[in-house]
């Protein structure tokens, strides 16, 4: 199947651990398998990011703009975001941040993207 016909679609989850959230993504964001940054980025971490690729890179980027952010992880299909724990992802607007940094990997197709969220924190044992 052509990915460029794929309805941009973002999956935000909702996990018991309320400073954790994965964005997921139905287009590659990295040409690495998974890659950690803890922010605020360092110059070592050139690196690394350049193994992520160019969109990858930007996200990532741009997230490193975003107070409250401690460390995003990127695999192919996912941004895992940790926040600090004084922070609250609506209250202090970064999970609108974190959106906004995704639908520009989908480049001139940012405003079609549908988003979706889904509670799983029922999914997981105590």
């Amino acid at each position: 199947m052509n990915a460029t016909k794929l309805f941009p679609r973002i999956v935000v989850e909702t996990v018991p651990n309320q400073q954790c959230r994965p964005y997921n993504i139905n287009m590659a964001i990295s040409e690495s398998r998974i890659n950690s940054f803890d922010f605020p980025l360092r110059d070592t971490s050139d690196k690394y990011l350049g193994e992520l690729g160019p969109i990858g890179q930007g996200i990532v980027r741009k997230l490193n703009q975003v107070p409250g952010i401690v460390s995003v992880s990127i695999s192919l299909y996912c941004a895992q975001i940790i926040i600090g724990k004084a922070f609250m992802w609506e209250d202090d607007g970064i999970d609108e941040a974190v959106i906004e940094a995704l639908k520009d990997a989908f480049g001139d197709r940012r405003d079609e993207v549908e988003i979706e969220r889904k509670d799983v924190r029922g999914n997981y044992r105590d």
